[in-house]
C-alpha cells in the first residue's frame, strides 16, 4: 500500500502517534545507541511504523508496538556486523552506550548503577522498559513480541540477577 492510497484518516492518525511519542522513542534509541545515530534510527522506527500501521492493533496503545519497532530497529543494526569480532565489539560498545547512560540520565545510587552495568543487554532492556518506559507486563509482553507471562518471568530473573548484582559480595565491597 503507497501513501497515496492511505486514507486521511490513517495519515492523521499516524500524524498525532509521531507527535506524541516521537521524544519518547528518541529517548529510548539515546540509551541504545550512540547519540550521534539516534535521530537516524529514530526516523527508520517511524519509517517502518508508517510501512506498517495496519499491523498495530491498538491505535489507543500505539506505544509498545513503537518500542518493538525501536527494539528490532537496534537489534538489527547490531547484527548486522559482518564479522564476529565487530559483533562482539559492537555488543560491548552498546553495553558501554546503556552503562554511560545510566551514569548520565538516571538518578541511580552508585551501587545500583555498578550492579545494572552487570546485567546482559536483555536484562537491563527489560528492567528499564518497566522503570523507565513504565511499561507494564502487557506492554512489555507487545513491545518484544513475547507472551505476558515469558514477559512476567524474564523481568522476575532479571530483578533476581539485578538484587544478586547488588549483593556486598558481587559490588566489591565488604
Amino acid at each position: 500500500m503507497t501513501s497515496d492510497s492511505r486514507s486521511s484518516h490513517d495519515q492523521a492518525a499516524f500524524t498525532t502517534i509521531y507527535r506524541e511519542h516521537y521524544p519518547q522513542i528518541l529517548a529510548y534509541l539515546r540509551r541504545r545507541v550512540a547519540a550521534a545515530a539516534a535521530e537516524e534510527y529514530c526516523a527508520d522506527v517511524f519509517g517502518r511504523a508508517w510501512a506498517n500501521f495496519s499491523s498495530l492493533h491498538n491505535p489507543q496503545r500505539p506505544l509498545p508496538w513503537l518500542y518493538g519497532i525501536a527494539g528490532n530497529v537496534v537489534k538489527e543494526y547490531y547484527r548486522g556486523k559482518s564479522s564476529r569480532q565487530d559483533h562482539v565489539e559492537e555488543e560491548a560498545e552498546l553495553d558501554q552506550i546503556a552503562a554511560d547512560d545510566f551514569s548520565q540520565v538516571a538518578d541511580l545510587s552508585l551501587d545500583i548503577n555498578r550492579a545494572l552495568n552487570t546485567l546482559p543487554f536483555a536484562d537491563r532492556d527489560i528492567i528499564t522498559l518497566h522503570a523507565w518506559e513504565q511499561l507494564s507486563i502487557p506492554d512489555i509482553a507487545a513491545s518484544l513480541g513475547i507472551t505476558e507471562n515469558n514477559a512476567r518471568v524474564k523481568l522476575h530473573r532479571a530483578r533476581t540477577r539485578l538484587k544478586e548484582a547488588l549483593e556486598p559480595e558481587n559490588l566489591g565491597r565488604p
